[in-house]
């Protein structure tokens, strides 16, 4: 990591409990963003108090918070939590100076503390509130007052950082472009990411692997699965991860063709190199997407993307160059662009491609300068 100068800021990380699937993100951003401070202390909770255990050097603390099955307790227990959150801001107010809330777009009442007192705030954001809430699960009500609360830290923040100026029209911030700064905190270890087989020795030819839900689009994939079997009859195929709509996946895809479906369930992120080794090809339907780490580790591991144009992907995947493209997510456009994929007589050049593009803007010198850069725009 880069040396670290008494000169630079003194940084706090606030993100609301996270699970899993959010550890990777969260320790890029801890390792980037320590080498650009002289202190930085971090406030998370559930799973990522990982990221503060692997790392003791880091000082921070951990808040828990339980699944609720009831609307009513669970608003009442993100009410409490923003209040332990400024309870833990007002304890160490004085050892900082700016406070970086890493996908907590919607709290509102850490951030107007920080503030009270002085201190920069800057949200980094990798979703907006209409991309993640499960409309399903929360009424209207409910996303109406975190969509306020959202737009509430827009207004107020110094600064908000994005991965991608495509993020700015897809999210609808053109109202706070003057206060936005790009920047990305993705880098791999393209060592563990290496490339592996050769496309044609792989043992899945095309697969998925995230969370099973209606955001990603894991159902539209899953209803494509058994018109793709029908055409690569000797084709196997990796469904690797878990969420809500793990039955209806099940269900669609059929069970006399789980056969040649591998469903190992959730991947832990060091196992994680060995499936997409043996995978050719990733698909990501997603409807909402800001930039996936799936996308770029498969990208490193040699296995080509296939992936709807959301967020930053479109940044990166360039159509029959770096990958391939969907017009949508429906189940015929999938099966008719991953046919298109994997019958292409370019697949090892996109593949390498990809992994080139990988090597040249996904290193942690790249992610710690476009920091840097974001940083040093607020503290002008």
């Amino acid at each position: 990591m880069k040396s670290r100068d008494e000169g630079q800021p003194r940084i706090c990380i606030i993100t609301s409990p996270r699970p899993k699937a959010g550890i990777i993100p969260l320790s890029n951003l801890v390792d980037v963003l320590y080498s650009l401070s002289s202190y930085l202390y971090v406030i998370t909770g559930n799973d990522a108090a990982e990221v503060l255990k692997e790392r003791g050097y880091i000082c921070g603390c951990s808040l828990t918070i339980r699944a609720q099955s009831n609307i009513i307790f669970e608003i009442i227990q993100y009410i409490f939590l923003q209040l332990r959150i400024s309870y833990r801001v007002l304890s160490i107010i004085n050892r900082v100076d700016m406070f970086v809330f890493f996908e907590g777009e919607c709290l509102l009442l850490p951030l107007l503390v920080a503030r009270i007192f002085g201190k920069y705030t800057i949200l980094s954001l990798a979703a907006s509130v209409p991309n993640w809430v499960d409309s399903e699960k929360n009424p209207s009500r409910v996303f109406r007052m975190m969509k306020f609360l959202e737009l509430c830290n827009y207004r107020f923040s110094h600064r908000i950082v994005l991965f991608s100026t495509q993020l700015i029209k897809d999210w609808h911030l053109e109202e706070y472009e003057s206060k936005i700064s790009i920047a990305h905190n993705h880098f791999l270890d393209l060592e563990e990411f290496g490339v592996g087989k050769g496309g044609a020795k792989r043992e899945h030819l095309l697969g998925y692997v995230g969370r099973f839900g209606a955001e990603k689009g894991a159902m539209n994939l899953a209803r494509s699965i058994p018109e793709l079997q029908k055409h690569f009859s000797q084709g196997r195929f990796l469904i690797g991860g878990s969420g809500p709509l793990a039955e209806n996946m099940i269900e669609a895809i059929g069970k006399d063709n789980l056969g040649r479906v591998s469903m190992p369930g959730w991947i832990n992120h060091q196992d994680l190199p060995e499936y997409l080794k043996e995978l050719r090809l990733l698909i990501l339907p997603s409807y909402t997407e800001g930039l996936p780490n799936i996308m770029l580790e498969a990208m490193a591991c040699g296995a080509v993307v296939l992936a709807t144009p959301v967020g930053a992907i479109s940044d990166y995947i360039k159509d029959n160059e770096t990958g391939f493209l969907l017009q949508d997510n429906s189940p015929r456009c999938i099966i008719e662009n991953a046919i298109r994929a994997l019958e292409s007589p370019e697949l090892d050049r996109i593949a390498g491609n990809a992994r080139s593009l990988v090597e040249r803007e996904f290193s942690y010198e790249v992610a710690v300068k476009s920091w840097q850069s974001a940083l040093e725009c607020i503290e002008g």
